[in-house]
């Protein structure tokens, strides 16, 4: 970074860290001295390697995102020591009762296939978790298990060279984001085709099936993200991990400054000469002005990242 963090945002990046080590995971929690530990250690080393980051998005993303991975490979490390699946799971998570052994899960026969009896139990375990992001949707039976079945069994395909999603994961409680999201993804495909085929003669079912068609489209696109588009259940450090040539250097540090760290207002943005010249305005242009031409910046950026994302 050309700039070393300020206090103020020395101090967010650290509760941030600190806050990933402990829940890298929502269902995952490691002991304080253990996190305290983690996040100490690779916040030094980031320090350290600062020079080597373009701007404080890129650094703090980098940094999130390292220290998320260590802190799930602690889990699983620890969960193989002590042979228990539930080590250093939440005990204030009270969406399900035990997890499932991911080794058992990730394991392959002589063939390469995924055929422990563990899957058996993962269908069981995904479905209510499943279905309900399909019910939000609009989708309902028998749509929705045909939908259901096959974001399943994508969880053990192997998609442009990359190995199946299911080996990628380090702990078990990763498996319910991923497989919301991916479902999500078979959702936007489901409504798609139904409302091409809504819009093809002689292909219309029935007008309750128009209806039902409409209303799905109505209810996917009610989201709960901040911006239109994009997908509340990815973290910052991984949206970047995924988008980061997407966007500007200076677009990154937009949504990191106003949405990750808040550490400035929309009117404290643009009294910075910096800024304003990156928007193409000076100070003595009028405040409506310039924060007309930050907002437009910004809903691009924000746009830009919803495409990128396919929500």
């Amino acid at each position: 970074m050309t700039t070393p963090l300020s206090r103020k945002a020395f101090e967010k990046c650290w509760q941030a860290c600190l806050a990933k080590a402990t829940r890298p995971v929502e269902g995952v929690l490691l002991p304080p001295e253990r996190a305290s530990s983690l996040a100490e250690s690779l916040m030094n080393a980031a320090l350290d390697d600062a020079s080597a980051f373009d701007s404080e998005a890129s650094f703090v993303a980098e940094l999130l995102d390292s220290t998320s991975s260590q802190s799930k490979s602690t889990v699983a490390h620890d969960r193989r020591t002590e042979n228990n699946p539930n080590c250093h799971h939440d005990p204030n998570d009270s969406r399900y009762d035990q997890n499932l052994n991911l080794d058992h899960l990730q394991s392959q026969d002589k063939s390469n296939t995924f055929n422990h009896p563990e899957w058996s139990k993962l269908l069981d375990f995904l479905t209510p978790f499943g279905l309900r992001e399909l019910q939000k949707k609009g989708i309902t039976h028998p749509d929705s298990d045909d939908v259901y079945s096959e974001t399943f069994s994508e969880l053990i395909r192997e998609k442009s060279g990359k190995k199946p999603p299911i080996s990628a994961l380090l702990v078990f409680e990763e498996i319910i984001p991923l497989f919301v999201r991916m479902i999500q993804f078979r959702a936007i495909d489901w409504v798609r085709n139904r409302n091409t085929k809504k819009n093809q003669p002689n292909t219309q079912d029935s007008v309750e099936g128009l209806q039902e068609a409409a209303q799905s489209s109505r209810q996917f696109a009610d989201t709960k993200a901040s911006h239109p588009g994009l997908s509340d259940s990815l973290s910052f450090e991984e949206i970047y991990r995924d988008c980061h040539n997407v966007l500007t250097k200076f677009e990154w540090q937009l949504i990191f400054t106003i949405h990750v760290a808040e550490s400035s207002t929309m009117g404290e943005l643009i009294e910075k000469p910096r800024v304003l010249a990156q928007l193409g305005v000076t100070a003595s242009d009028s405040v409506s002005t310039r924060r007309r031409r930050l907002n437009e910046a910004l809903d691009q950026a924000l746009t830009k990242l919803a495409k990128a994302l396919e929500i």
